[in-house]
């Protein structure tokens, strides 16, 4: 679990500085928003969470590699909550999206979606929907680089404190470093002064 933080800041518009009741922990904001997105979109599937149509379906053009590709992840992003068809000889129709992403454009979580997914055609559905998932996350996650407000930052803090892996990306990178009181005392020489 994790322990209540507050935020002090941003170091780069890429870490959060937080303080716990433990010491100092430095967040990164894009992974740790793509670890919450991740396992949201992961108990929606569970729960067999809502789509949410689109007012107008969205049309993509693609050329015949991305096609090809596509064709292969569509039932996999059909599970998650999409509605995509094939739509004439280079297009494919968006009808639906997962709700959890609903206010993300369409087109974006598809190509995030395609992002490197040569190799997947080898893998079994359930692998596909996660790194289909997994994928998007990591497209429509908050960037390296982007302000945040103090209370985006503070969401931040908040959100991973429901998921079950908290301290790792879906790809396995770390979204926090904890700096004990402990660890900050003997960097700074007061050994003992507790």
């Amino acid at each position: 679990r994790l322990p209540l933080l507050r935020s002090i800041g941003q170091i780069g518009a890429t870490y959060i500085v937080a303080e716990g009741p433990d010491g100092l922990y430095l967040i990164d904001q894009h992974a740790a928003h793509e670890r919450v997105l991740y396992e949201r979109l992961m108990e929606s599937i569970e729960k067999k969470g809502t789509s949410q149509l689109l007012l107008e379906p969205q049309i993509l053009d693609m050329n015949t590699e991305s096609k090809m590709l596509l064709r292969e992840i569509i039932p996999a992003l059909n599970t998650i909550g999409f509605q995509i068809e094939e739509f004439g000889k280079t297009a494919f129709r968006i009808r639906a999206v997962p709700g959890q992403l609903a206010h993300v454009d369409p087109a974006s979580l598809i190509y995030s979606a395609l992002e490197q997914s040569e190799g997947s055609e080898k893998l079994l559905e359930p692998e596909k929907e996660k790194m289909s998932i997994s994928r998007i996350c990591k497209g429509v996650a908050v960037k390296g680089g982007q302000v945040l407000s103090k209370e985006e930052q503070s969401e931040l803090l908040r959100d991973p404190e429901s998921c079950q892996n908290p301290r790792t990306c879906p790809h396995g990178r770390p979204t926090m470093i904890h700096l004990s009181v402990d660890l900050l005392e003997r960097q700074f020489g007061r050994r003992g002064s507790r």
